[in-house]
C-alpha cells in the first residue's frame, strides 16, 4: 500500500464563478478538443447564471460528458437532472449507449 504525501497532492483552488476568463482551468488533460468544447458551452453558460457552485457544474458537465462521449451510464435521477440542464440550453439530452450481452467474436 502506498503512503499518502501531502506533497503529491495539488491545491487548486475552485473560482467562485466561471467566466470565459477562467474556464479554461476546468479543462481536464485527457479530454479531446470535442469533449471540452461540449463541456466549456455547458460551465459558461451555468457559470454565468451564478445558480450552481463551480464544483457542481464541473461535476455535471463531466457526467454528461461521460455519458455522451463514453457511454458511461448513471442512476436516472442523476441523469434526468443533467439531462433537463442540457435541455434548457436547447440541447439533445444524452443517453447510455446500449450494453449488448454478446462477446465480440474472436
Amino acid at each position: 500500500m502506498m503512503d499518502y504525501d501531502p506533497a503529491l497532492v495539488q491545491d487548486q483552488e475552485v473560482p467562485d464563478s466561471i467566466t470565459q476568463n477562467n474556464v479554461d482551468t476546468f479543462r481536464s488533460k485527457h479530454e479531446t478538443k470535442i469533449q471540452w468544447i461540449f463541456r466549456k458551452k455547458f460551465l459558461l453558460h451555468y457559470g454565468s447564471q451564478n445558480q450552481y457552485t463551480p464544483d457542481q457544474l464541473e461535476c455535471w458537465s463531466k457526467i454528461l460528458s461521460n455519458v455522451k462521449f463514453y457511454g458511461c451510464s448513471y442512476d436516472p435521477i442523476v441523469l434526468n437532472h443533467v439531462n433537463g440542464l442540457l435541455q434548457d440550453m436547447g440541447e439533445d439530452p444524452v443517453m447510455p449507449h446500449p450494453v449488448s450481452n454478446q462477446l465480440p467474436q474472436v
